[in-house]
C-alpha cells in the first residue's frame, strides 16, 4: 500500500539519514468559535498507526504527551471566547484548562508549537480527519506561525469521514466517548475526538483503508493562503 506514498516523498524530500520516508498516520480534530467565520479553539493529534498503542480512555494525558503520539493545544484568549457560539461556551470552553502544559496565548503561538512537535517528527505525515474545517484551521494556525511552507511538502489530507461509517467504526468511536462520559473531558473535547477518530479508522476495512491512501491529496496552499500571499 505504501510503496508508491514512499516513492512520492522520496522524490520530496531527498535522502537524509535523519529522514523516514514511511508515512505516519495522525487522526485530528479541531473545535472553533464559530461555523462562519469561525477562529481556531483547540486542535487536537492522535497516532494511529501500527506499533502505536492508543491512548488510555478515560485518562487525562500525562505532561509527556507532546513527546509521544499526540499533540494537543488550545487557545486562552477572553475576547475570543467571548465572541464564540453559545454551543462553544456552553460545552466547549469548560472542557479546557484539563491537559497539562496545553494552554496557548494565541493563535500563533498554537501554530508554532504544533509545527515544530510536526517538523520535529522527521517524516512525511498523513492528517486524517472528517470535517473538512479541521484541515482549514490546521492549515491556518501552521501559516500564521510561519510553519506551513516547511511542512507542506510532508504533509498529506486524508478526510476519512465517508471511510468510517461501518457499524464497527461507529461502535467504536461510542465506545471512546463512553470512556470518557461524566470526566473532565469528554466529546467535543478535541483531544477526546481525535481519538474517537482514530478507533474508527482502526476498524475501518482494509479494503477501504487501502483505497483511500491510495487517492492521498498532497497538501496545497488554499485559496485563502493564496490569496494572502499576494
Amino acid at each position: 500500500m505504501l510503496k508508491g506514498l514512499t516513492h512520492w516523498f522520496s522524490t520530496k524530500q531527498g535522502t537524509s539519514t535523519a529522514w523516514s520516508s514511511e508515512p505516519e498516520l495522525l487522526a485530528m480534530d479541531t473545535e472553533f468559535s464559530q461555523f462562519r467565520e469561525g477562529e481556531l479553539l483547540s486542535i487536537g493529534l492522535v497516532g494511529v498507526g501500527p506499533g502505536i498503542a492508543p491512548l488510555e480512555p478515560g485518562c487525562l494525558p500525562s505532561q509527556s504527551l507532546d513527546a509521544r503520539h499526540a499533540f494537543y493545544g488550545e487557545v486562552h484568549d477572553a475576547v475570543l471566547w467571548q465572541r464564540s457560539s453559545d454551543f462553544c461556551r456552553q460545552i466547549v470552553l469548560p472542557q479546557f484548562g484539563r491537559v497539562p502544559a496545553a494552554r496557548c496565548s494565541s493563535l500563533r503561538e498554537l501554530g508554532g508549537r504544533l509545527g515544530d512537535w510536526l517538523l520535529a517528527r522527521h517524516r512525511p505525515l498523513m492528517l486524517c480527519y472528517d470535517y473538512k474545517l479541521d484541515w482549514r484551521f490546521f492549515e491556518q494556525a501552521l501559516v500564521v506561525a510561519g510553519r506551513w511552507d516547511a511542512l507542506k511538502p510532508r504533509l498529506m489530507a486524508l478526510d476519512i469521514a465517508d471511510a468510517t461509517t461501518s457499524e464497527a467504526c461507529r461502535q467504536a468511536a461510542a465506545e471512546t466517548m463512553q470512556a470518557f462520559a461524566g470526566g473532565p473531558m469528554s466529546q467535543h473535547h478535541a483531544l477526546v475526538d481525535a481519538m474517537a477518530l482514530a478507533a474508527q479508522w482502526r476498524q475501518a476495512s482494509e479494503p477501504v483503508r487501502l483505497s483511500l491512501t491510495a487517492q492521498f491529496i498532497p497538501s496545497q496552499d488554499s485559496e485563502a493562503t493564496r490569496l494572502a500571499r499576494q
